[in-house]
């Protein structure tokens, strides 16, 4: 890898990049942001009838628009809260909701899997989602649930732009490593995937990468550790 000062380049998450930021400069590396992705809200435009039993929530994304729902008074968003993974969980507990159902794995199929053994056969679950998700309502399905899916949410390629030289490149989506790798880069950096989902889409395209890791955990303070045991480990 290069010389000191380590440096980091950071396309990803779209939400809290100062978070992310500080956590490089606290592991004493430079940080570079180069966003990959954008992501825009899109309308619900008819309440859920009937009531869901549940609200499943596979992606941070999502979180905009249950927030709108609870601002604007709307009694389906009262429903118990199944959330993929920590980061999902962290990004509602972080704006006031309770969440009632924690997958432990960092992917949908952990949440149905998780679903399916505490909730009730043939509960109703709203399940707001972005344009690309797909297999999660059909394993609930599959389980005789009712699904109502919502799309409340576009991720879509950021305007293109020249990636500085790192030792690191950290990714937060598949679709920003799907991004990365289809561009003309001139070095072959470490990439570091906040997640195993994304871990996945490196290890697909390891010939673009020198080594692939993934955190430890989903969060800022994971991402310092991992940068410092980087460093240590030169």
């Amino acid at each position: 890898m290069g010389t000191s000062p380590w440096s980091l380049l950071l396309t990803g998450p779209i939400q809290d990049p100062a978070d992310w930021e500080k956590a490089v400069q606290l592991a004493g590396w430079e940080s570079h942001s180069q966003p990959l992705l954008q992501r825009s809200p899109l309308p619900l435009e008819d309440p859920p009838i009937p009531l869901p039993d549940w609200i499943a929530i596979t992606s941070v994304g999502a979180v905009p628009a249950l927030i709108e729902a609870r601002e604007a008074g709307a009694e389906w968003c009262k429903a118990p809260l199944a959330a993929v993974g920590e980061r999902s969980a962290r990004a509602l507990t972080t704006s006031g909701f309770e969440v009632a159902l924690v997958s432990t794995g960092g992917n949908a199929t952990s949440l149905a899997k998780a679903l399916i053994e505490e909730a009730s056969t043939g509960a109703r679950v709203l399940w707001l989602r972005g344009e690309r998700a797909q297999d999660f309502g059909a394993q609930l399905r599959t389980a005789e649930f009712q699904v109502d899916e919502r799309t409340v949410y576009r991720t879509e390629p950021a305007p293109p732009s020249t990636a500085p030289i790192t030792d690191v490149v950290f990714f937060a989506a598949p679709e920003a490593v799907e991004l990365w790798c289809a561009g003309d880069h001139d070095f072959r950096p470490a990439a570091l995937a906040i997640g195993w989902t994304t871990l996945d889409a490196l290890q697909e395209h390891q010939e673009h990468f020198s080594l692939t890791l993934p955190l430890a955990s989903p969060d800022p303070a994971s991402l310092t550790l991992a940068l410092q045991a980087l460093a240590t480990n030169e």
